[in-house]
C-alpha cells in the first residue's frame, strides 16, 4: 500500500511539475513577446538557439514570470543608445 511518505512524495512531485510547467510557459511567453517586438523593430527574426533559450530562462527567473514578457518587449523598443549597445546585446 501507499505509505504517508509515498503520498507526500507524489504531492511534491506534482508541485515540481506544476512549477516547471509554469516556468516553461513563462519562458515561451517571454520569447514570444521579445521575438514579436524584435521583428517589428528590425524587420527580422531574432536568433533562437540554446544560448538564447538559457538567457530567456535566467531573465524570467530574475524578473519574475509575470513581468518578463512585458520587460523584454519594453527593452526592444527603447531608443536609448546605452541600452541598445550594452544591455540589449545579451539577447
Amino acid at each position: 500500500g501507499n505509505s504517508c511518505r509515498d503520498v507526500g512524495f507524489a504531492r511534491h512531485a506534482d508541485a515540481d511539475t506544476s512549477e516547471k510547467e509554469k516556468a516553461t510557459a513563462a519562458n515561451k511567453a517571454t520569447w514570444t513577446a521579445y521575438s514579436a517586438a524584435y521583428k517589428n523593430r528590425y524587420n527580422a527574426e531574432p536568433v533562437r538557439n540554446q544560448q538564447a533559450n538559457g538567457i530567456i530562462a535566467k531573465f524570467v527567473k530574475a524578473v519574475g514570470q509575470d513581468d518578463a514578457p512585458l520587460i523584454a518587449r519594453y527593452y526592444v523598443n527603447l531608443n536609448n543608445e546605452f541600452y541598445i549597445r550594452k544591455i540589449f546585446t545579451f539577447f
